[in-house]
Formats: structure tokens, C-alpha cells, sequence
């Protein structure tokens, strides 16, 4: 049969490129229902709560029952997230005003450097990726994405295995996301200020150093 080692970097490669598309659009979906965008971070605060509280929790666990508990407790987690989705149900069609149609076809148009706007569904991927190097400011945020997200993986998938090899426990772990979170929640519950402040790119300018 298969080695332990294969079948755990077969379903993590299944996981790690399906999680990035899954996370964009959850973003998306909760962005588009929030009545203010600017209170996102006030949103995604009630998330890193919870993610404290069920890293803590799950570590114990697994120190009374053993890294499988985690096998059980997965489905549990898939299944309220589903109840929830179901719950909540899709977001507001958001109508926009004349106004603000004139001037999301006025920027689309200055964006793929042509007067008209392509109608939907005719605009080409080559003309949307030329958009994305168009400016120094555009090559910059993908470089800068790319690279806090090789540096959160990095982070993610060895920090605990460092951990282990110290001999700390499971729960020690959770701490350590516990850690975290409480970091991140005064940045949160003050996003929306931040960004009136400093603007999205000083936020990212502000951060990036940090991160």
C-alpha cells in the first residue's frame, strides 16, 4: 500500500489548492453582504474568537485522545459551516445608481486601455492580465501577496513541527494560536479607522514590514 508520506502530500496537495479559491470567495461573498466594506475587519473579528477558541479547544483535545480526534472533529466543522452558509443564504444584489454604472464602465474602460467598455462576459483574459502589470503600484501587490503567502505557509506548516520536536504538547500549539489572535483583534476592531486613516496601501505598506 501507500506510504504514510504520500497519501498525507497527496491530500495536502489537494487541500492547499483548493483552499485559496475557497477563502477568496467567502471573502468576496462576505464583503458584498456587508452594508459598509470598510467593517470587514469588524466582521472577520468574530472569526479570529472563534479561531482562538477552537485552537486551544482542539488542542486539548487531542492531548486526552490523540491527533485522530482531529479526523472527527473536521466534519462537525464542515457540517456547521455548510448550516451556516444555508442559513445566512446568498448575498444582496446590490443595484448600483447610474452614476456609480457611469463610473465603474468609465474605470473599467481607462483600465483596459480602450474608450468603450467590452460588453460582459467579452472582455479576454489576456487584456485582464495585461491590466495586472499595467503599473509598478499592481506588480507590487501580487509580489507582495505571493510572497506573505509563501511565508505564511512556511509559518503555518512548521511552526507546530517545531513544536513537537521540542516535546510541547498539543495544547501548547493551540496557545500559540491563542498568541495570534490576540494580535490580531485589536487591528480588527479597528480596521475601519485604520483605513480611513492610512488608505488600503498604507495599511499593506505599514503591515508588509511587520509580517
Amino acid at each position: 500500500g501507500m506510504s504514510k508520506f504520500s497519501v498525507l502530500l497527496i491530500c495536502r496537495v489537494l487541500i492547499d489548492s483548493a483552499r485559496p479559491s475557497c477563502c477568496s470567495m467567502m471573502d468576496a461573498i462576505t464583503v458584498q453582504s456587508l452594508a459598509d466594506r470598510k467593517r470587514y475587519g469588524e466582521e472577520r473579528l468574530y472569526g479570529a474568537y472563534s479561531w482562538a477558541v477552537v485552537g486551544v479547544a482542539l488542542g486539548a483535545i487531542m492531548d486526552k485522545f490523540g491527533p485522530r480526534a482531529m479526523h472527527v472533529c473536521i466534519p462537525f466543522a464542515a457540517l456547521g459551516v455548510g448550516v451556516a452558509v444555508v442559513s445566512v443564504g446568498a448575498p444582496p444584489v446590490k443595484q448600483p445608481s447610474p452614476a456609480t454604472s457611469a463610473e465603474i464602465s468609465s474605470a473599467a474602460g481607462a483600465a483596459l486601455g480602450s474608450a468603450a467598455v467590452p460588453e460582459r462576459g467579452s472582455v479576454r483574459v489576456v487584456d485582464l492580465l495585461r491590466n495586472y502589470v499595467s503599473s509598478a503600484s499592481k506588480v507590487a501587490f501580487f509580489v507582495y501577496a505571493i510572497t506573505l503567502g509563501f511565508g505564511m505557509a512556511l509559518v503555518e506548516n512548521l511552526l507546530f513541527l517545531y513544536f513537537r520536536e521540542q516535546h510541547a504538547s498539543y495544547f501548547v500549539c493551540g496557545l500559540s494560536v491563542l498568541v495570534t489572535v490576540i494580535f490580531e483583534i485589536p487591528l480588527f476592531s479597528r480596521s475601519k479607522d485604520l483605513l480611513a486613516r492610512f488608505g488600503a496601501r498604507g495599511c499593506l505598506i505599514i503591515a508588509g514590514p511587520l509580517l
